[in-house]
């Protein structure tokens, strides 16, 4: 029984019992920085931290992982950064780690990640990075349609949908001619 009463007072992250994963996000500047806390494991955990960078992708680009308060990370959790980093490079953007704690160090060394990982020793020197002279520049995003705008002296195809195929010389054609 004595056992059983000192396993309750231990916590329940470092004995493999429940201990979700918190995502608190905060801007500085143009960079996004995700600080993570808890346990990066197969799940709801991994799941979450991929869903919440694919919704943060929508209109960022420079993001920093801190990983300071992770307590745990699986090969699960190391897919999900992997894969994490992938989507943000797709999307042209980049992904930075930042007070990476030694026991996720020693993770990513012996995966042979910490090449793939551009890693920092705090959120100031990792936001830094991104304004360095040939960091990844963040592309904007497009928030709505693109217009084409055409000289108020110029003709419009004749595909044109907005009824300015036909020159007029008496009137000008509309500016703007087509909505893409």
């Amino acid at each position: 029984m004595d056992i059983m009463w000192r396993f309750r007072r231990l916590d329940p992250g470092r004995i493999g019992g429940a201990l979700r994963l918190l995502l608190d996000t905060r801007e500085v500047g143009r960079v996004t920085i995700v600080r993570c806390k808890g346990r990066i494991v197969a799940g709801s955990e991994s799941e979450s931290l991929r869903a919440h960078v694919a919704w943060l992708l929508r209109d960022r680009r420079s993001i920093v992982l801190h990983l300071g308060d992770v307590g745990f990370i699986d090969s699960s959790g190391l897919g999900t950064m992997v894969r994490t980093l992938t989507s943000t490079r797709q999307a042209r953007g980049d992904l930075k780690l930042c007070d990476v704690p030694e026991h996720v160090r020693k993770v990513l060394e012996m995966s042979h990640l910490t090449k793939l990982f551009d890693t920092h020793e705090s959120e100031e020197k990792a936001v830094a990075a991104f304004y360095l002279p040939g960091a990844r520049a963040e592309t904007p995003v497009p928030t709505s349609r693109s217009v084409l705008c055409l000289d108020r002296n110029a003709t419009c195809s004749p595909t044109c949908a907005n009824s300015c195929a036909a020159p007029d010389t008496t009137s000008t054609p509309p500016a703007t001619c087509a909505t893409l």
